[in-house]
């Protein structure tokens, strides 16, 4: 069971990504959460990397994929078996989530065990700016 946890990156308080004191990264988006190795969420950084540096149809990797449905205007991008659907501008606060959380784990030590004294109190609670190219939801 998870206690503790490093807080990588904050769109709002049902939108957000942290890391357990077991490694595990959370990514949580209104009523999903994920559950990833760090190497998983690795992967899905590359994903929406890859997403933003070509149009496409569909994006695939290992253990993740990402479809935009053009007739529909809408993105899907399935982790761990779970599909998500996604308004387009949700899916650009959702990839700025994910770019944060990653900055913020590289920044990480990845020897150091995630532990309640880790991250000083105020960092525990801040709300990082995730989405500056998408600063609202249609959610």
């Amino acid at each position: 069971m998870c206690n503790h946890f490093i807080t990588l990156a904050v769109s709002n308080d049902r939108r957000l990504i942290l890391q357990c004191e077991h490694g595990t990264v959370h990514l949580t988006w209104d009523v999903v959460t994920v559950h990833l190795t760090p190497a998983q969420f690795y992967e899905v950084g590359e994903l929406f990397t890859e997403c933003h540096s070509t149009s496409f149809t569909q994006v695939r990797r290992q253990k993740c994929l990402a479809n935009y449905i053009e007739s529909h205007n809408y993105y899907q991008l399935w982790l761990q078996g779970v599909g998500i659907n996604l308004a387009p501008v949700d899916f650009q606060v959702l990839a700025d989530l994910v770019s944060v959380a990653l900055t913020e784990l590289q920044r990480r030590p990845a020897d150091r065990a995630n532990k309640p004294g880790d991250q000083p109190a105020a960092d525990r609670f801040k709300t990082v700016p995730a989405s500056p190219s998408a600063p609202f939801s249609l959610n």
